[in-house]
């Protein structure tokens, strides 16, 4: 189904080391939106068996390291008018064991029925990915 949201978010790290997140929604209809954010690291090295075959130098992708969101359903926007657009802001405490070059903020925007909408990714240490539709 066509999207009628646009997501955008960015991200910068801390002296603190946490990394702030911002998240904007476009809406094209009057609509109400959850947003559900996730930190996910790809190239994680670790065991893994397939039936009776065993890997121990396996690497797994999108891995959640981490779910911001007070629930897999995302955190309640509210509703989004026409042709308007809600921020949201994250603080995120960054694990040190985390791979920053590989690690990835993943910005959902889901509406009430609880289907993806649309979404947008960005690395978690300064990175920045702005509206783009995607079906």
């Amino acid at each position: 189904y066509p999207a009628h949201c646009a997501v955008a978010v960015s991200s910068a790290k801390d002296s603190q080391g946490n990394a702030s997140v911002e998240v904007k929604v476009y809406s094209e209809k009057s609509s109400d939106y959850y947003l559900a954010l996730y930190v996910v690291e790809d190239g994680i090295k670790g065991y893994q068996k397939d039936g009776s075959l065993e890997y121990k130098d396996y690497y797994h992708q999108f891995v959640t390291r981490r779910m911001v969101s007070q629930t897999v359903y995302g955190d309640k926007l509210g509703r989004i008018q026409a042709s308007e657009e809600k921020t949201a802001s994250y603080s995120i405490a960054i694990d040190p064991a985390w791979n920053l070059a590989k690690t990835y903020v993943y910005a959902l925007a889901m509406g009430a029925d609880g289907y993806v909408n649309n979404m947008q990714v960005c690395l978690l240490d300064g990175g920045s990915a702005g509206y783009e539709y995607k079906n």
